[in-house]
């Protein structure tokens, strides 16, 4: 890139602005920490997410629970909506029978 500026006598201020991509393969594990109100879980996945799994500590253990394309999970019933620029957002709303643990 060449930039050039001629024939001015005022201080002048330039702003150059450039997006760099550099391909990259690799195995990738996005934490994302939901956000709780009352009975719903709700997060934001960005559009290259896949492989949705939830983890959760049930009676002491760690549990993980993926989360397929039909949104199955035995505790919760979830939706999906999709943004325009293809940002997930989930919510998932627990059943009567489960709840939150409070935070300590």
């Amino acid at each position: 890139m060449d930039i050039s500026a001629l024939n001015w006598s005022d201080t002048a201020t330039f702003l150059i602005e450039a997006e760099v991509v550099r391909p990259m393969v690799n195995d990738l594990n996005l934490d994302l920490y939901p956000v709780i109100f009352g009975q719903t879980l709700n997060f934001n996945l960005p559009p290259t997410a896949s492989g949705l799994s939830i983890q959760a500590t049930v009676n002491t253990e760690d549990v993980i629970y993926p989360l397929g394309p039909d949104l199955c999970l035995s505790w919760a019933e979830c939706k999906v909506s999709v943004a325009n620029d293809q940002t997930k957002s989930y919510r998932c709303e627990l059943k009567p029978e489960y709840r939150f643990a409070s935070a300590q």
